[in-house]
């Protein structure tokens, strides 16, 4: 499985982190998991998961929940989670 290399920030725990991604999966699918695993090391710290998104983090853009990590999110990219 190949696999892309992001920088996740997460303005909300104040942390940065360096994340494999696999490229076959949808962003959505792949914002779930990471959600999850945020979750599970820090319990009750969202009240909700649905409200978040990828963003783009040098141009702001939203990465659509629907399209596929290797169409749209490319080695080295920086993203946030809001």
């Amino acid at each position: 499985m190949n696999k892309v290399l992001i920088s996740l920030k997460i303005p909300y725990l104040e942390q940065e982190f360096d994340i494999l991604i696999p490229e076959n999966k949808k962003v959505g699918n792949v914002k779930n998991e990471i959600l999850k695993i945020i979750n599970d090391l820090y319990p009750n710290f969202f009240s909700s998961t649905d409200n978040f998104n990828f963003f783009e983090r040098s141009t702001g853009e939203l990465v659509k929940n629907d399209r596929y990590v290797k169409n749209y999110i490319k080695n080295g990219s920086h993203l946030i989670l809001m």
